[in-house]
């Protein structure tokens, strides 16, 4: 089936039967990087960027990925399970990106009820994944939570995001700041800022509630793992303090709270 692939990447019009669909999905999170990165994934980009899929292909697609819960798919297990949900992370970041693309075949396939179960089992993904991966000696790039980023910005991006888990996103963000252990060292905390900035470009996050957020937090550094978290929220903060500035959407009391968190 590989080969097989490989051969369809040389064309830029070839179409996939669903026995290809279906090998795709089932090694989504395929160990070896080469095969998960260059082929599998590569291939679902493709496919949806040139809409080389059918529309029934993506509806299948979306079925598989929720009605077997691939998100949390062994979520007590860490390896090649661990690849499994965070490049099932990945690839509805894809679909629920076209969902949102008028000019896609793929726009609104997803009904309300299939969206909102996407989106609570992203907030559920962060209060329960313990493998914070980011790069693996073993599996190459695994990237759990910038994954699950990816995805939660495709998620507030879209017109069926339910702003009344506007709390319940940032407490997930802290959940993942108080989890780790170690500083994270391939910038998992940068990709979770993308969120944040969605939600202000998007006008649904408004720096007075921020600033509450950010005030509220309180990170005790007695030990080690306490001064890792404090550095990665530190280094969050930082990251929106740039993005927001870049964007010009940040007044000068929100500079304040930032710098002052970043300089504490």
């Amino acid at each position: 089936m590989k080969e097989q692939l490989l051969e369809k990447m040389k064309f830029n019009s070839q179409n996939y039967n669903l026995d290809e669909i279906k090998w795709l999905i089932n090694n989504r999170g395929h160990p070896n990087s080469e095969s998960r990165d260059k082929l599998i994934y590569r291939t679902f980009v493709r496919g949806m960027a040139k809409e080389l899929f059918s529309i029934d292909q993506v509806r299948y697609m979306i079925d598989q990925l929720l009605e077997k819960d691939f998100i949390l798919f062994e979520i007590d297990k860490k390896g090649e399970a661990t690849l499994k949900r965070s490049f099932s992370l990945l690839l509805l970041s894809l679909i629920v990106t076209y969902d949102n693309e008028k000019g896609s075949i793929y726009y609104k396939l997803l009904d309300e009820e299939a969206f909102k179960k996407i989106e609570n089992d992203t907030l559920t993904y962060f209060y329960k994944e313990l493998d914070f991966s980011g790069y693996s000696d073993r599996f190459g790039w695994v990237h759990t939570f910038a994954h699950a980023a990816d995805l939660m910005v495709a998620i507030v991006k879209h017109p069926l995001f339910n702003k009344k888990n506007l709390e319940a996103i940032w407490r997930a963000i802290m959940n993942y700041f108080r989890k780790i252990e170690i500083k994270p060292a391939d910038d998992e905390e940068y990709r979770l800022v993308y969120i944040i900035k969605e939600l202000f470009v998007h006008n649904i996050l408004h720096e007075d509630k921020l600033k509450v957020w950010i005030n509220r937090e309180k990170f005790p550094r007695k030990n080690n793992k306490e001064y890792y978290q404090w550095s990665a929220f530190r280094s969050f903060c930082m990251a929106i303090y740039i993005e927001l500035d870049h964007l010009s959407l940040i007044s000068d009391e929100l500079q304040k709270c930032l710098y002052d968190h970043i300089n504490r």
